[in-house]
């Protein structure tokens, strides 16, 4: 009895030691790059993300841009916007505001004051406060907190390089009583909520897929359309001054 009590006691002694040894698992990355953003956005991401009323995911997919092309539109949504408009690809009311801001329009009942928390290759963090009209719910003020990904895609033989694109998205309805929506409504605002971010995401894919396949195709038919002599000049500049 007296060998195993002292048994006992090694491996209790021993115990700590042979954990500290033992691998550790890597925590994995976290995906909104939050060691990265500022305190202040970095604040209002998380109480978005902590206690989302709705959140909306995008799968992945392919898209046949680069990375500097499709990050260049993103970053520049207003412009984006003016040529999507001239391209007849979408119809966004995008303007820029003092401070790295800008405002959204998209025309179908969303309205937001929009800023960059993060843009660096392969990522971008946007948080939008405003308001949203959704079915059989009076005019909804919140926030939002979207996080699109464009990381390169695997090559696949006989097609051009691609990005592989996914979104996701956290809204959080301000106001105690709308916040603690019934599980049907949250089911209508999360549906509002997945397809406008669809609806952008395919948007940018679309304008990007085009600029990078045909750019010289695509600068003539925004000059066909007329699009404001600055917007020409400046897509002009950006993809066709190689």
């Amino acid at each position: 009895m007296s060998r195993l009590l002292a048994l006992a006691l090694l491996l209790s002694l021993a115990a700590p030691a042979l954990a500290q040894d033992a691998p550790q698992a890597t925590p994995a990355p976290d995906p909104w790059g939050l060691e990265r953003i500022a305190d202040e956005p970095r604040a209002e991401i998380e109480r978005v993300r902590n206690d989302a009323t709705v959140t909306a995911v995008l799968e992945p997919r392919r898209v046949e841009s680069s990375e500097a092309v499709y990050r260049y539109l993103l970053t520049h949504l207003p412009l984006a916007s003016r040529w999507l408009r001239g391209l007849e690809l979408g119809d966004y009311d995008l303007s820029d505001l003092p401070q790295g801001k800008f405002q959204i329009d998209d025309k179908a009942g969303a309205k937001a004051v929009g800023e960059r928390a993060l843009s660096e290759p392969g990522r971008l963090v946007v948080i939008a406060d405003g308001t949203l009209e959704v079915p059989l719910l009076p005019k909804i003020k919140g926030v939002g907190v979207i996080l699109i990904r464009f990381p390169k895609a695997p090559d696949v033989k006989g097609k051009p390089p691609a990005l592989l694109c996914s979104a996701e998205t956290a809204f959080r309805v301000e106001g105690r009583v709308l916040h603690g929506l019934g599980r049907a409504l949250r089911r209508i605002l999360r549906k509002v909520v997945h397809d406008k971010l669809d609806s952008l995401v395919k948007s940018a894919t679309t304008l990007a897929e085009a600029v990078t396949r045909d750019p010289t195709g695509t600068f003539e038919r925004l000059k066909a359309a007329k699009v404001a002599p600055a917007d020409l000049e400046a897509f002009r500049q950006r993809f066709l001054a190689l």
